[in-house]
């Protein structure tokens, strides 16, 4: 019989299952030579910025919303060949860590449009693997966001 209360045997049950998890994905590496596969592409609208902070080894982080709206193709539909399309909105935190990115993203005006580059992660300060934050490799602005102070007119 078991006497670890539940959320002790849930960890233990987290931790085993991660252990497991990264043991393959070793294992999937070194058959094909490089790692499971993890990039992203991702063309949103700027959001809310935190300040910048640092790491523990000095280096500047600054994490921004990036606001996802667009149509997507869904290739489910229950008919061959037919690909509906469907409105997708989302919000995705991102993460910037070094001083040329994290400049870069204070030079962007909320609300513009950018493409931003990376890989996604855990959210460090969470426990659950389900937590996944976009680590930024890059970003360029796709289209300045519009001035507050033009005419509707124009």
């Amino acid at each position: 019989m078991n006497f670890m209360p539940q959320s002790e045997q849930t960890k233990a049950r987290l931790a085993a299952e991660r252990k497991a998890l990264i043991d393959r994905s070793e294992r999937f590496s070194r058959q094909l030579g490089r790692s499971p596969y993890n990039k992203v592409l991702l063309e949103g609208f700027v959001g809310v910025r935190d300040e910048r902070r640092y790491t523990a080894a000095g280096l500047p982080v600054v994490k921004m919303q990036l606001r996802y709206i667009g149509q997507q193709s869904m290739a489910h539909t229950g008919k061959p060949g037919l690909h509906a399309e469907r409105m997708v909105m989302c919000e995705i935190s991102v993460l910037f860590i070094g001083s040329d990115l994290c400049s870069a993203v204070y030079r962007i005006a909320e609300n513009s449009l950018v493409r931003v580059k990376g890989f996604l992660t855990r959210n460090a300060y969470k426990d659950e693997l389900s937590w996944v934050i976009l680590e930024a490799m890059g970003i360029e602005i796709i289209e300045d966001a519009p001035d507050k102070n033009a005419s509707s007119d124009e």
